[in-house]
């Protein structure tokens, strides 16, 4: 499967290639993209060309886009982001594989979940400048679209999508694998411990008590960003409480204290 990727030759998108995506040339009433300024610096950085290929614009455009000006729902950037996602999945893991060649499965996959997940590829999105790159529609300025962690993270995958499509497997490979090196360390991710849910469960086990229970006690803010806070109790008593963009973060974070109200993580 590898070797079928890296022999793939790179290929700017073609209406005369039958395998090449059909790329439409922008609407009437499109109006132009105000962050295509930012392009400069990601084709400076990535040696490669954007402005005359709309895929980029698509990749790098939010929903929110179809508020003001004329589009159709796949000219947003979900599908693209949907490709970028499984070359993401392909290159990390493949990365791992020939790095750690004496580890098992186990390692790998944890490692790999570190890497590909919302916050690391949020933080990737804006150490790149693809945050920066974002358009979103002129209805949605100010709402907390650009900031949002997720959408920072979508539009990184999305991002890889374009460069797929746009010059195949190899390039985008060594383009992220440069842009890991630069700004991960590896090393001290796979150290890491951030699993505080695992971490109270076997406690719990140690201490044969009831497994901890998390209840969401406050949930606020607009569906794009929304925020919840969660209370952990063990044995009906609260031990902890989290905030986070998402039940699963809020939920580590509550575990997290816990752990530290019981003696068993330091601050």
């Amino acid at each position: 499967m590898f070797t079928f990727f890296r022999n793939r030759k790179p290929s700017r998108p073609s209406q005369s290639d039958s395998t090449s995506p059909v790329i439409e040339s922008p609407k009437k009433g499109l109006s132009a993209h105000k962050g295509r300024e930012k392009w400069r610096v990601l084709e400076h950085q990535f040696q490669i060309e954007m402005q005359s290929n709309p895929i980029f614009e698509q990749a790098l455009r939010h929903r929110s886009a179809r508020d003001t000006i004329i589009l159709d729902q796949h000219e947003t950037y979900e599908r693209i982001e949907f490709l970028g996602d499984a070359v993401l999945g392909l290159v990390v893991a493949d990365k791992l594989y020939q790095k750690y060649p004496h580890v098992d499965e186990g390692y790998l996959t944890k490692l790999r979940s570190k890497i590909v997940k919302k916050s690391t590829l949020a933080l990737l999105s804006e150490k790149t400048g693809i945050a920066e790159a974002i358009e979103i529609g002129e209805r949605s300025h100010g709402k907390g679209i650009e900031s949002s962690q997720s959408v920072r993270a979508d539009m990184f995958e999305s991002f890889l999508g374009a460069l797929y499509l746009t010059y195949g497997f190899q390039k985008t490979s060594k383009i992220l694998n440069d842009i890991i090196d630069k700004y991960l360390d590896l090393e001290q991710m796979s150290n890491k411990v951030d699993n505080y849910k695992s971490m109270l469960l076997e406690y719990c086990q140690m201490k044969k008590i009831s497994s901890p229970e998390y209840r969401v006690t406050k949930e606020s803010g607009p569906g794009h960003n929304k925020m919840f806070d969660i209370q952990v109790a063990l044995e009906g008593e609260s031990y902890g409480f989290g905030s986070g963009s998402n039940k699963k973060q809020a939920e580590q974070r509550a575990a997290r204290e816990a752990l530290i109200k019981l003696g068993h993580l330091s601050v």
